[in-house]
C-alpha cells in the first residue's frame, strides 16, 4: 500500500526540520535578521519579503533540502516583479522563462535522491565533460544575452546577460546536484551585488535586495566548502568499504 498524500508531507516535513546543527540554524537567522534590521525603514515590503525568501532558498540549498524550491518559487515571483521595475529585463526573462520551470523540475529531481541518514540531498561532481559544457555555455549565452539586452536598450546589458548566463548553467548544476553550481554561483552572485549596488548608489532604493545579494555570495563560499567537504569524505567512505 502506497503511502498518502498526508503521510508523504509528514515525511517531508521531518526531513526538511531534521539534521540542523545550532551554527547552521544561528547562520539562517542572522542572514534573515541582518536583512530586515537594515532595510525595514527604507525598503518596501515587497523587496524585503523578496529578500528574506530569497536567503533562505539558498542556504536550504547548501543544506540540500528539498524545501529550498518552496521558498525559491516565492522568490522567483518576487524578485521578477522587482526587477522588471528597475528595468533588468534579462533578469526579468531569466526567472520567467528559465527558473520558474526549472524550479519545479528541480524540485522533482531532488525528491528522487533524499538521503534517509542525513536527511539532506545526495550531492556529487560534475566530470570534466560536462564542466566544458557548462564553462563554454556560460560564454556563449553571456555574448548572445549581451547582444539582445543591448537592443532591448536593458539596464547595463553585458553585465545582465553575464550574471544571466552564470544563473542558468548554475540553475542546471544545481538540479543535477552537483558541487560546482556553487562556483557559478559565486560569480553570479557578487557581479548581482555590484549590479544592484550601483542601482542603490543611484537612486538610494533596494536595499535589501543588496543585501541578499552580498549575503549570496557569502552562503556560497560556505556551501563550496561544505559540499566539496561532504563528497570528499563519501568518496573516501566508498573507497575504503571497496578495499576490504
Amino acid at each position: 500500500m502506497s503511502p498518502s498524500p498526508i503521510d508523504r508531507l509528514r515525511e517531508l516535513v521531518h526531513f526538511e526540520l531534521s539534521g540542523w546543527k545550532p551554527r547552521e540554524v544561528l547562520w539562517l537567522l542572522f542572514c534573515c535578521a541582518l536583512i530586515i534590521l537594515f532595510s525595514w525603514s527604507t525598503d518596501t515590503w515587497l523587496g524585503i519579503l523578496a529578500a528574506v525568501t530569497g536567503i533562505i532558498n539558498v542556504i536550504l540549498n547548501g543544506k540540500g533540502k528539498l524545501s529550498t524550491y518552496i521558498f525559491g518559487l516565492a522568490n522567483i515571483i518576487l524578485y521578477t516583479y522587482i526587477a522588471l521595475e528597475t528595468k533588468f529585463y534579462g533578469t526579468v526573462l531569466l526567472y520567467t522563462l528559465y527558473f520558474l520551470p526549472m524550479n519545479v523540475y528541480g524540485f522533482l529531481s531532488w525528491s528522487r535522491y533524499l538521503n534517509r541518514e542525513t536527511f539532506e540531498v545526495e550531492k556529487r561532481r560534475a566530470n570534466g565533460f560536462w564542466r566544458g559544457i557548462i564553462g563554454g555555455s556560460a560564454v556563449l549565452l553571456t555574448i548572445a544575452g549581451g547582444l539582445l539586452l543591448q537592443h532591448m536598450q536593458s539596464n547595463m546589458p553585458y553585465l545582465d546577460a553575464c550574471i544571466t548566463a552564470l544563473s542558468i548553467t548554475a540553475m542546471a548544476a544545481a538540479v543535477k546536484r552537483c558541487a560546482e553550481q556553487w562556483f557559478l554561483w559565486i560569480v553570479a552572485d557578487a557581479l548581482t551585488a555590484v549590479m544592484w549596488g550601483l542601482t542603490y548608489l543611484h537612486d538610494g532604493s533596494n536595499l535589501a535586495v543588496l543585501l541578499m545579494w552580498i549575503l549570496f555570495t557569502i552562503n556560497g563560499v560556505i556551501m563550496h566548502c561544505r559540499w566539496q567537504a561532504e563528497i570528499n569524505r563519501q568518496t573516501s567512505i566508498e573507497a575504503a568499504a571497496a578495499n576490504q
